[in-house]
């Protein structure tokens, strides 16, 4: 209808700038020495005056790394009747957090750059690429059936945009493909 107000469908909420990899091609400059971070409260309250967008997506920085991040699922599992999705770099998935995953997240989107351990692991650090397999396995395993692998396009992985999409459906995982914004760390590599 044409004159029907735009409604805001997706909002992302990016809950932290903290993060425990220091990527290559970060566009935000998230790392470990971050300090800016929303409160429980103020997370809280965005989900709540929110309740009529269609998807919430929590990012970061790394959202798992917030102090609070277990209570702000289950706010957004409580207040939130729309499609919740999770960005990640995995890497602090345990099987008590793939767990807490599976029960609120319908979609988890996970960066990976990479179609293999050497080129994954020197945009997003060691044993990432590895650590990054593990966890799609596990929440294969939990049923969570909307997951993707990511990879943001740069001259050190470029070449492997095809072995990626492959990799991708070996292992049963959506695709995405990003381009690189040259801000932040990005812009500084």
């Amino acid at each position: 209808n044409a004159h029907e107000a735009k409604r805001l469908e997706s909002i992302m909420i990016a809950i932290t700038n903290k993060c425990n990899l220091s990527c290559l091609h970060c566009g935000f400059s998230a790392g470990p020495t971050e300090q800016t971070e929303l409160s429980l409260d103020e997370v809280n309250n965005i989900i709540k005056k929110n309740k009529d967008v269609d998807e919430i997506v929590l990012t970061g920085g790394e959202p798992l790394i917030h102090k609070d991040f277990v209570s702000i699922a289950k706010s957004l599992d409580k207040y939130f009747l729309g499609k919740k999705t999770l960005m990640t770099n995995a890497t602090l998935v345990d099987s008590g957090k793939a767990d807490l995953i599976a029960e609120v997240f319908d979609d988890v989107s996970i960066s990976i750059d990479g179609a293999t351990k050497k080129s994954c692991d020197q945009m997003r650090g060691r044993g990432v690429f590895k650590k990054v397999l593990n966890v799609v396995k596990q929440l294969k395993e939990r049923d969570i059936t909307e997951l993707s692998l990511s990879m943001t396009l740069t001259d050190l992985n470029r070449a492997e945009e095809k072995n990626f999409i492959e990799l991708c459906r070996k292992i049963g995982v959506e695709p995405i493909i990003r381009d690189l914004f040259i801000t932040g760390r990005a812009k500084k590599n």
